[in-house]
């Protein structure tokens, strides 16, 4: 059968029965050359569309530093956090999730709109006590 086939089974006849039928050697090429194209082009169809979702999002990406500067600040911020009296990142993170910026009584985690943090929310919402500290967080 077909299944068969796609799975590798040539049912070829053996001993003394066995040659060279050409209309059976036309019929397992014709439809391997079909099942191998048709499963081609579903994969490359799969590899196309997510080369194109990730391309778009490469595109709105917004970089404000260069890789260099952004895992020189992950390694010394807790060293900045405890010179300037800032919170830890956890602390900084969990206080971003409970409060909700954009005042719509929702889990702002869970939202599909990007609401920019500023120096201004973290005052607001009382995460960093400081705005003087606030500012130079944003600094770094």
């Amino acid at each position: 059968t077909e299944f068969r086939m796609l799975v590798g089974e040539f049912n070829m006849n053996t001993g003394a029965e066995s040659g060279f039928d050409l209309v059976w050697g036309l019929w397992c090429i014709t439809y391997f050359i079909m099942v191998f194209s048709l499963l081609l082009n579903f994969f490359l169809a799969i590899v196309v569309d997510s080369y194109s979702n990730v391309k778009e999002a490469v595109k709105s990406c917004q970089i404000e530093r260069d890789i260099v500067w952004d895992v020189f600040a992950a390694f010394t911020y807790p060293l900045f956090a405890f010179l300037n009296g800032l919170p830890q990142r956890g602390k900084l993170i969990a206080g971003l999730i409970r409060a909700d910026l954009d005042q719509d009584g929702k889990n702002d985690e869970e939202g599909a709109s990007n609401i920019p943090v500023t120096a201004e929310l973290l005052d607001k919402f009382d995460i960093i006590k400081s705005k003087k500290k606030t500012i130079s967080l944003f600094k770094f």
